[in-house]
Order: structure tokens, then sequence, then C-alpha cells
């Protein structure tokens, strides 16, 4: 009886496609790979925070202010708010390699993004596409204002160390454009900025009430008066 070996010496198998999690029912490959490049929050010693202010670029009103923060150990945060958008749109907040938005961020270098998985170019089918992004930001806007708001409590990269995405640029773009852009025709971004260190923002104090009670026999700072 012959043997037929699973693989031949001859040929490559991308990592992560070898992991794939296989559809019971169909037999494809199901989207959610176990990932291969695990996420490591860097040690920070103190909270860090950046924030950038969204410029926008020729001819477009979109324009914003992003927030990033991280603590020891633990993911960053990022909480926005965006103007000049559509809530017919969805959009796509990007981090790039390089902090450059000149000629309308052109040459901001592609996505920043070290936990793709990429093997001689071929980017994993299989992998989960969310992992080192910014989710997808859907408009809702106020009544009043007409601006936007969103926050993502759990962003997989670090704000210290090799990978620090302090100091690279951002780049809002609408998702359709992102989705239908080729390395030939470019998705142009919206609007564009550099992530820079913030001061740790100041703890808000409670205001001490001074009153008197109906006794008069104490002072109470912090009780609600007309409670």
């Amino acid at each position: 009886m012959t043997h037929h070996a699973h693989g031949s010496h001859g040929s490559h198998v991308p990592y992560g496609y070898k992991h794939s999690i296989v559809d019971p029912w169909t037999g494809a490959a199901a989207v959610g790979s176990q990932p291969l490049i695990p996420y490591k929050a860097f040690n920070i010693k103190v909270p860090t925070y950046a924030c950038c202010q969204l410029i926008p670029t020729s001819g477009s009103g979109a324009m914003g202010f992003i927030e990033v923060a991280q603590n020891t150990y633990q993911p960053a945060s990022i909480k926005g708010k965006l103007a000049g958008v559509t809530d017919t749109e969805v959009y796509t907040l990007q981090v790039n390699k390089l902090g450059k938005v000149d000629t309308d961020c052109a040459n901001a270098g592609g996505e920043f993004n070290p936990l793709d998985e990429i093997y001689l170019g071929e980017v994993n089918p299989n992998q989960d596409s969310t992992r080192g992004r910014i989710d997808d930001i859907t408009i809702a806007l106020d009544s009043i204002t007409n601006e936007s708001t969103f926050t993502q409590s759990k962003l997989l990269l670090n704000m210290g160390g090799p990978e620090s995405i302090v100091g690279k640029s951002l780049s809002l773009y609408l998702k359709s454009d992102l989705t239908a852009a080729t390395t030939a025709i470019p998705a142009l971004p919206l609007a564009c900025c550099v992530l820079g260190i913030n001061v740790n923002p100041v703890p808000v104090t409670p205001t001490p009430v001074h009153y008197h009670s109906h006794s008069h026999a104490a002072h109470d700072y912090w009780r609600n008066p007309s409670a």
C-alpha cells in the first residue's frame, strides 16, 4: 500500500493558513483563524495620552479631534469627534506607517498594522481583519452640533515601544473608497493628522458644598443639600 504525504517538501505553506478553522458543514476555511501574531500590551510606566486634530484634505469638509490613551499592560483606547461627515456613509480611520501629512496625506506610507498576517506578500484571508485596526465608524449626528462621536475601548495597538503609534499619522476615509481602492488607484483620504503626546487629563474634583443643616450643629461639605 502506498502512503501519500500530506504535503511536499518543495512547496511552502504560508503561516496562518495551516491553522485556519474549517467549517464542518462546507469544508471551507472559516474566517477567524487562530491569530499567529499575538498582541502584547507594551509595559508603559504611566498612563499615556495622545491626540491630534484632523485637518481636511483638498475639496473635503471632514474634520475632527482624536484622542488615544493607554494604561500599563492594557490595550489602547481611542475616542473622537467628527464634523463635516454624513450619516449615510461609513468611515474608516487608519493608522499610517509615517507621520507625514503633506500633499493631502499622500506620503503617509500606507497602513500600519503590526498584527497583519502577511507571508511573501500574500495576506492571510482567514485572519481576523479587525485586529490592530480602528473599528469602522458609523455616523450618528447630534441634532444640535451636527457632530458625531465614537469610542473604541479596546484597540490592539501600543503607545510605547518599537511599535508605538505616537508620531504616526491618522487618515480618515470613506470605507467604500478603501474597499474599491487598488494599487493603481488608491483611496483619497478626507482628513489626516499626526498623533502627538497629550498632557494627562486633570482629575475632576467635586466642588465642596457648604451649607447649614437644620440643627446648625455640623457642616457637611459633600452631601447634596437638596437630598
